[in-house]
């Protein structure tokens, strides 16, 4: 029973097998990329990848600067203001500094939730400069919904209720300075960065949703703030210039001693006209993230990459999905194509290799010299997984053809056999394939007896002989099996069947 299952999968169904499984492997793809995703972190590494191995990345924008926390900062400033975090009256100086350049934007990466009791003075003062300014952007952390650091939606700076089910008396976790009143509104914004589920920041959300409002990211209000144009969708898609510290990094440490020595018009050289952003890059402060760039990004950079994509407008786009799909089907079919066409094993592996590596050309091309990125992992994935699987079945199914009569003729110990052969000549091995899968009494095929020899192999590249075994009582239905052949495959016969009789033995088959 076995025996005749496989043969009617491997012979009698050959060719209709490759286009099952192209309709198989569809569907299976197809639910993957609408349900369950199980491929996800397949096309993030290969993004990754392809992201860190770009040739051609734009530089970043001149006029985004960060000045930096770093640990030479805090090494030179610890004897003048001890260990971090210093007095409010510092950021206060630096801030007016700062502004007295003109930037376009000054952005805050430091979370001043708590209030310095030692010097409340201070804390007045560092909240009047900001507040002053309105190019001046002081974050706030959307904290997790079981935070007890909470406050009614309608309170929260830039919160919208976005929902119409939502409730007007939500109340949200989020970290506000501690001078968030004294602030406009439009000063105010989240700095949350989301991973992806692998933990790496792919992507940057320009708004917060919990519980059916929205709570406007910082980098969302400084593009407010600068009249710069809007992206398509709540999320940008970005657009790395390159490893971590690309962008210019100023030590805070040098513009206090600017400060110090008065040089206005080195601040101005650094600043003027710029969108400058503060953070730290210190080991001790921890601000480091995970992107496609580096392990460990520093927190203040990523932000300085949205500001960058955002000012101009140049985030990653990508096709939409139902695009992937149905490269991914085109793919499959045409995968189903070749081998329903019974193309020499040679020739459709070249194809299936040179499909694979247009597909990745592709992707690499488009990265390199425009801003589109071609996810090609869902089709390349289905062509693997089919080019596999069907050449897995080729080759079973090769070696059901050569040894066709094994799947018919279950001989016992010293039973008679008649050993029967056939020499033809062939335009097309598919046809005598096709035919030999008609035989319900054994034909089985020796195909490329010539090849090893260098002389006789070109000469003799199109015969192929097809012999039988089979009970001696069956020799008259093994001659007309061998007349419908000749007829399938509309050629003569080079040799006529001979016919020689033959005992089975189980050590060392037919003698």
């Amino acid at each position: 029973m076995f025996n005749r299952l496989a043969h009617w999968l491997l012979v009698k169904r050959r060719r209709s097998f490759y286009l099952a499984l192209a309709g198989l492997l569809s569907v299976v793809f197809i639910f993957d990329q609408t349900s369950t995703h199980l491929i996800r972190g397949m096309q993030s590494s290969t993004f990754d990848w392809m992201l860190r191995h770009r040739i051609n990345y734009k530089a970043p924008d001149r006029d985004i600067v960060i000045i930096d926390i770093d640990d030479a900062s805090l090494a030179a400033l610890a004897d003048r203001y001890g260990r971090w975090p210093w007095p409010r009256d510092l950021m206060a100086k630096t801030l007016a500094a700062l502004l007295q350049t003109q930037p376009k934007a000054v952005v805050f990466d430091i979370i001043f939730s708590e209030k310095d009791r030692a010097n409340p003075a201070a804390d007045a003062l560092f909240a009047r400069t900001a507040a002053a300014a309105p190019s001046v952007y002081i974050p706030m952390v959307l904290l997790d919904d079981q935070d007890p650091h909470r406050a009614p939606a309608q309170r929260i700076p830039t919160a919208l209720k976005v929902a119409d089910d939502a409730e007007p008396d939500v109340q949200l976790a989020v970290l506000q300075p501690y001078f968030a009143a004294d602030l406009k509104t439009a000063q105010l914004g989240t700095n949350n960065v989301e991973p992806d589920q692998d933990g790496v920041i792919r992507r940057f959300d320009l708004f917060q949703e919990r519980q059916g409002w929205r709570v406007s990211s910082i980098t969302e209000q400084v593009r407010l703030g600068l009249a710069l144009p809007p992206p398509e969708g709540g999320a940008l898609f970005l657009n790395w210039r390159g490893p971590a510290f690309s962008y210019r990094f100023v030590s805070f440490n040098s513009v206090v001693a600017a400060m110090d020595r008065g040089d206005l018009a080195s601040l101005q050289q650094d600043f003027g006209g710029k969108i400058v952003l503060i953070g730290s890059t210190a080991a001790s402060l921890f601000d480091v993230r995970t992107t496609p760039m580096a392990k460990a990004h520093p927190g203040v950079e990523i932000l300085a990459t949205v500001l960058d994509n955002l000012k101009n407008d140049d985030d990653l786009r990508e096709p939409p999905r139902w695009l992937r799909v149905a490269l991914s089907v085109a793919f499959v079919t045409l995968l189903a194509w070749i081998f329903y066409g019974q193309r020499n094993a040679y020739v459709s592996d070249k194809l299936f290799v040179g499909l694979q590596v247009v597909l990745v050309a592709a992707a690499f091309v488009a990265l390199n010299l425009g801003r589109l990125y071609l996810d090609m992992t869902v089709p390349i994935t289905a062509g693997l997984a089919y080019f596999s699987l069907a050449r897995l079945h080729a080759a079973l199914a090769e070696g059901a053809l050569v040894n066709h009569y094994r799947y018919f003729v279950k001989p016992v110990q010293g039973d008679a056999l008649v050993l029967g052969a056939l020499g033809l000549n062939l335009p097309e091995a598919s046809a005598l394939d096709d035919a030999l899968a008609k035989s319900d009494i054994g034909a089985s095929r020796v195909r490329e007896i010539f090849k090893q020899s260098d002389v006789l192999g070109p000469a003799m590249a199109t015969t192929a002989v097809v012999y039988w075994m089979v009970p001696k009582a069956a020799a008259a239905a093994m001659r007309q099996d061998a007349e419908r052949l000749q007829r399938d495959v509309g050629v003569a016969a080079q040799a006529e069947v001979f016919e020689a009789d033959c005992i089975w033995s189980d050590e060392a088959g037919a003698s």
